[in-house]
């Protein structure tokens, strides 16, 4: 099965991600570059995530204009998660959810 170019490129990129606008070109476009937002979920027919931005709304953006913010550091953070006593709350969630799910917090908050 042919994948779609702009699917190869959405690999990188996940819903729920906080992510950092790059590489628009148009003149609205280059306003956003360096934004920060969150992925709300992919449109396989348009070949686009739809992105949430604080004070904007929601795009509709390229993955190759995405930069996830939220990657290398992923697993050490999910793995700091834990309760007092030494279990872990989320030990059947892969680290990488359970990271998203803080970045998407701290973006919320205000805090990344």
């Amino acid at each position: 099965q042919k994948v779609h170019p702009a699917e190869a490129d959405a690999v990188a990129v996940s819903p729920f991600q906080i992510v950092r606008l790059e590489g628009l070109t148009s003149a609205a476009g280059q306003l956003l570059n360096g934004q920060q937002g969150r992925t709300l979920q992919w449109d396989a027919n348009r070949g686009r995530f739809h992105v949430q931005l604080r004070g904007v709304g929601v795009k509709s953006l390229k993955p190759k204009n995405l930069k996830p913010l939220v990657n290398l550091d992923r697993d050490i953070l999910a793995h700091q998660l834990v309760d007092i006593d030494g279990s872990d709350p989320c030990a059947n969630e892969p680290a990488s959810v359970l990271a998203n799910r803080v970045a998407t917090l701290l973006w919320f908050l205000g805090l990344q």
